[in-house]
């Protein structure tokens, strides 16, 4: 009786150290299917944080593209600008230059009257010492 005591001991301790090994099997894979989650959690958050950097970085760049083309359109602008107002100012200049002109002229002729005048008058001057 002793040897069959030995052996449904045996048997239970067989079937409970079974059960401990498939419960901490069943234990581990839940470990590692959690361990997987997390991991797989954690790829994600990553993967988000990459995308939500290059959404920046594009948006940046974008923009810059932006500003490039809004600073190229003020630089035509205000070349425009300068290139009419150069325009307008030679435009004065060269009113100047017919006005400085035409005084020149009209300062010449009226020394040349002037002249004429004072000849005619020593003429004159002359013609009453004779009489």
């Amino acid at each position: 009786q002793d040897l069959e005591t030995s052996i449904e001991e045996r048997k239970k301790l067989k079937t409970e150290l079974e059960q401990q090994i498939k419960q901490q099997l069943e234990e581990s894979k839940l470990q590692q299917e959690e361990l997987r989650l997390q991991l797989l959690n954690e790829r994600e958050e990553a993967e988000q944080a990459l995308e939500n950097r290059v959404s920046e970085k594009v948006a940046t760049i974008e923009k810059l593209k932006q500003d490039r083309v809004d600073l190229r359109s003020q630089m035509d602008q205000l070349q425009n600008e300068n290139s009419l107002k150069i325009s307008e100012l030679e435009q004065e200049i060269n009113v100047v230059k017919e006005t400085n002109s035409t005084l020149s002229q009209d300062l010449n002729h009226q020394i040349q009257l002037k002249n004429q005048l004072q000849a005619d008058y020593a003429e004159g001057l002359n013609w009453n010492r004779k009489l």
